[in-house]
């Protein structure tokens, strides 16, 4: 991933002519990074994607309460949550 920083070093080195492979070996990054870099019109931050609720997600309320009272087995678990 290229800092913020850097996404304006790389496309100060292009104003100045440097190749794309002069440019990923003096910034030790990849030469597809900096292309791609390059080819964007304006920065773009890093953002993570939002992972989906799991599958479990719904029961996790009960799955912790039947934890705090001492039930760890995973299959004794699964059968109560089948019987709901």
């Amino acid at each position: 991933m290229v800092q913020n920083g850097e996404y304006f070093v790389i496309r100060d080195m292009k104003q100045r002519g440097m190749s794309i492979s002069q440019m990923a070996e003096e910034m030790r990054r990849d030469r597809k990074t900096v292309r791609k870099w390059l080819q964007q019109e304006t920065h773009q931050p890093y953002q993570r994607s939002v992972t989906p609720p799991g599958k479990l997600e719904p029961f996790k309320t009960f799955i912790l309460q039947r934890m705090e009272e001492g039930c760890r087995n995973a299959v004794v678990l699964f059968e109560e949550i089948q019987q709901q």
